[in-house]
């Protein structure tokens, strides 16, 4: 079992092994193209997220909206693989999309 598959089975609570598989996958999809690697700490963050917004999908409950100026230093590289990812996720809102940019950003190398 390789670190994603390890951290996928660990972090699971939504219940939808199979929706955070699939975003997961995409996710690793867009990284390989980009010549992206995260580590396993950087994994075990993202996978845990993706969970979350799993979770909120399946409850209908939303983030709070958020002042995009707060992400306003993320790179536009970022922001576009995040809203590549987020493509995938019905009725994904924008606070959900500015989350995953800073996972992205994070794997870039541009944050610690």
């Amino acid at each position: 079992m390789n670190t994603v598959e390890k951290c996928i089975q660990e972090q699971v609570v939504s219940g939808d092994i199979e929706a955070l598989k699939a975003l997961v996958s995409e996710i690793e999809q867009v990284f390989a193209r980009e010549n992206l690697t995260a580590s396993e700490l950087q994994w075990k963050v993202m996978i845990n997220h993706f969970d979350a917004v799993i979770a909120r999908q399946l409850s209908g409950e939303k983030l709070p909206e958020m002042d995009s100026s707060l992400f306003a230093d993320l790179s536009e590289q970022s922001m576009q693989l995040a809203r590549e990812v987020a493509g995938s996720i019905k009725d994904i809102d924008e606070s959900e999309i500015f989350l995953i940019a800073v996972h992205v950003e994070n794997v870039l190398g541009n944050i610690n």
